[in-house]
């Protein structure tokens, strides 16, 4: 077998735009290792844990934009990739997957760290590469290299995605490799031009009632700046959860007021014309008002055939980038936008006061006091729907792993994240999901720049807030899986600055000794599982009492 064709592949992934691996420990992926590390254009992250590693990859694709290589052994190795390839499947995220493996006669022999590779991620990749085992027919060669510039160029094309490439060698794999690489030249994906249909245009300009919900998404300066110029319309109301980093969003609070109107009020927010664009939105309120409202019309742009939207009931897909239609959308001075406004002036006025110790008022003096911070990270579940409920400085990024909504991996990829973006991080997770993933902090370097606060409740703390689990005799065995843990152990193994906080008091001056420390260090919030379910009622009765 000619290894040579394997040890070139670093070399792809470079003429890609490849600036980063993520590489696991092993021996069949000897010369994937070998590849990416006697690359000088390209950094290696050694991690040990392959489900961290490719969070970590994930992370690092969040804050680049661009393509990120993974590279593992063989056997379960890859099988532990999924859950970060699942998210990126749902992100858009370009994940290069490179999992080594035994040739094909040993398939089904029971050899060690063997399995059936082929097909390991099912319908969540863009396409599976299975490379040839041998390269010395030219044949062979040429379909080797069709598939490399195949494949990252289709991870690269819109809607980006992970790409996985299921790379069998022989032994020996440890012997003399050719240097330098063979150049590569790539053949980038190009995209199509946008087109806008003036009828839309025309009915967004005489439409009174216009509703934009704009889904997750990376921060676009270009993209604010037109949200900028729109809001200024009276009759177009931009309804926007955090993590869609849409900064000029017609309310800050509606994960808390939407679920307490009453019939009428909701007839009083019904749009004429919905559109919508980006990936998940977080607020389940928000989308089961826009679900009841029949007789919209509801238009959703996507640069791609492939146009799944959160919202439902579509009318009309347009294959188009949400910037061309912003750019040349038009309002008009109705007053549909300070409908909107007033009840969240109300949500806003009436939460200002409360200071009670528990997760609501913990995640309320982070909003008011975020300015130490340019990335807030945010852990699924509790951790990003509370923050859906408090208004943050414009200059903030929120990222969130939301394609799947899971905790697997969470910490992982905020590490990534910080690693590769200088900007000071601030990941706010719950204890289930830091337990969950404490993996993420087996690396090589930890990133000074990040700082973790942990809303620690003694498990699953969702369960006593959304309706069913609480008043099951099982909630504290199998819903919440009540702990005892804490992280001062874990942050003492990683040799951590740790912080801890049972009350206001406490909270504030270990939040303030957070913000000041100079390297990576944990928070730890400890808050009787049973006060933030109450807490939160009592927010929401203040609120009610005002509508």
């Amino acid at each position: 077998m000619n290894h040579g064709d394997v040890f070139n592949i670093a070399e792809y992934c470079s003429a890609y735009g490849v600036k980063h691996a993520v590489i696991s420990p092993g021996s069949r992926n000897a010369l994937l290792m070998m590849s990416f590390s006697r690359h000088e254009d390209i950094t290696c992250h050694v991690v040990h844990d392959e489900r961290s590693a490719a969070f970590t990859a994930l992370g690092i694709s969040q804050a680049t934009g661009e393509p990120v290589a993974l590279a593992c052994t063989s056997g379960t190795a890859g099988v532990n990739y999924a859950p970060a390839i699942i998210e990126a499947y749902y992100t858009n995220a370009p994940l290069l997957v490179f999992t080594a493996d035994r040739p094909p006669e040993w398939i089904d022999h029971l050899d060690g760290q063997t399995i059936r590779q082929s097909g390991i991620y099912g319908h969540h990749v863009k396409a599976e590469y299975q490379l040839q085992v041998s390269t010395d027919q030219q044949n062979d060669k040429e379909s080797f290299h069709d598939s490399l510039h195949s494949g990252i160029q289709y991870a690269l094309e819109f809607p980006k995605g992970p790409v996985h490439f299921n790379v069998p060698v022989r032994e020996p794999f440890y012997s003399s490799l050719p240097l330098p690489f063979d150049k590569v030249t790539a053949h980038l994906p190009t995209h199509p031009p946008s087109n806008i249909p003036e009828d839309l245009l025309q009915l967004v300009r005489t439409s009174d009632r216009v509703l934009i919900v704009p889904g997750q998404a990376r921060p676009d300066l270009d993209l604010n700046k037109h949200f900028s110029r729109i809001s200024q319309y009276g009759n177009i109301s931009v309804v926007a959860d955090h993590i869609s980093n849409s900064q000029y969003s017609t309310t800050r609070h509606h994960d808390l007021w939407l679920p307490l109107l009453d019939e009428q009020a909701r007839e009083g927010l019904r749009p004429d014309i919905i559109i919508s664009f980006g990936l998940s939105v977080i607020s389940k309120s928000l989308k089961l008002l826009l679900r009841t409202y029949d007789d919209c019309v509801h238009y959703h742009f996507n640069e791609t055939a492939f146009q799944p939207e959160p919202l439902g009931k579509v009318t009309n897909r347009i294959n188009s980038s949400a910037k061309a239609l912003l750019e040349s959308l038009e309002g008009n001075d109705a007053d549909y936008s300070n409908q909107w406004k007033k009840y969240d002036t109300i949500a806003g006025t009436s939460i200002a006061g409360f200071g009670e110790y528990s997760e609501f008022g913990v995640m309320k003096e982070i909003a008011a006091d975020i300015e130490s911070f340019e990335v807030l990270h945010l852990s699924n579940s509790m951790p990003v729907r509370y923050a859906n409920f408090f208004q943050y400085s414009d200059m903030v990024e929120f990222n969130g792993n939301r394609g799947t909504s899971g905790i697997d991996g969470c910490t992982s990829t905020a590490i990534g994240h910080a690693l590769v973006d200088r900007r000071s991080h601030l990941l706010i997770t719950g204890d289930t999901a830091f337990f969950y993933d404490i993996n993420a902090l087996w690396k090589e370097q930890l990133p000074s720049n990040l700082k973790i606060v942990i809303l620690n409740n003694s498990g699953g703390g969702i369960f006593r807030i959304i309706p069913g689990p609480s008043d099951q005799p099982e909630l504290e065995r199998f819903f919440e899986a009540k702990h005892s843990r804490n992280a001062k152990n874990v942050a003492e193994d990683y040799g951590l600055p740790y912080f801890r906080s049972e009350d206001s008091k406490s909270f504030e001056e270990a939040w303030n000794k957070l913000k000041r420390t100079k390297e990576m260090a944990i928070l730890e919030v400890f808050i009787d599982p049973s006060v933030s379910p109450e807490a939160l009622k009592m927010v929401k009765a203040e609120i009610a009492s005002k509508l």
